[in-house]
This record gives C-alpha cells, structure tokens and sequence, in this order.
C-alpha cells in the first residue's frame, strides 16, 4: 500500500516500538523494534518506504518492522485517535 508525504498529517512516536502516521484518510501504525532511526527518517521527509522485516534480515538487532497497520479514518475517529 502506498501512503504518500502529501496526505500526512503529523506523526507520532508511541514508543520505542510504534509510530503512527496520521494521513488525512487514516491512520497507519508501524510495529516494531529499535523504529526511532524511522521516525527520524519519515519527520525530515527523507523516508522513501517501510516494509516489514524479513526473517533472514541481518539488520534486524538494529531495527526490526513486525507489523504495518492501516485503518481508516472513520474507523479511527471511531476509536478517538
């Protein structure tokens, strides 16, 4: 799924291990480990992509995406997020 800089809101770091990025048509959560290099990254506009990790990964003691979660923004207003 594709969710392009021009429809983000804000983004926020919830933890260590999750990042949410607030696009105009909903929400899309990034699960993980170590994901500050991430959110780093998606805040200065630089990040080109987020996928998850692969098993065989050797970057994965560095940072690890488990999950990629997206819901729509009826949904989320819904929630109060």
């Amino acid at each position: 799924m594709f969710a392009p800089y021009s429809f983000l809101m804000r983004i926020e770091m919830k933890s260590e291990n999750e990042i949410w990025f607030h696009y105009t048509y909903g929400l899309v959560r990034v699960i993980g480990r170590k994901l500050g290099l991430i959110y780093t990254l998606s805040i200065s506009h630089v990040l080109g992509g987020v996928r998850p990790t692969d098993p065989d990964d050797p970057c994965r003691d560095e940072i690890e995406v488990t999950q990629i979660v997206f819901e729509d923004a009826k949904d989320t207003i819904g929630n109060g997020l």
